[in-house]
């Protein structure tokens, strides 16, 4: 291989770095945003969920809604 050629091959492999490295950033910034959805607020078991909404009811039905007898 003559100089020309390893310059050419440079810059194919220096393209393919700077793409995996734009891939890279693009990977860290999606995990990095969706890192709440691994929040304290998703560890509670879902019947302790469950518990706090039904007690978040209103008491009697609303006269929007269907009758609840």
């Amino acid at each position: 291989m003559n100089f020309r050629d390893w310059k050419r091959k440079f810059g194919r492999v220096q393209t393919l770095l700077d793409s995996l490295l734009s891939e890279k950033q693009r990977i860290e910034t999606y995990i990095q945003a969706h890192t709440t959805l691994l929040s304290p607020m998703r560890q509670i078991p879902q019947e302790t969920l469950t518990e706090i909404f039904i007690h978040c009811l209103p008491a009697e039905p609303s006269l929007c809604g269907p009758k609840f007898e």
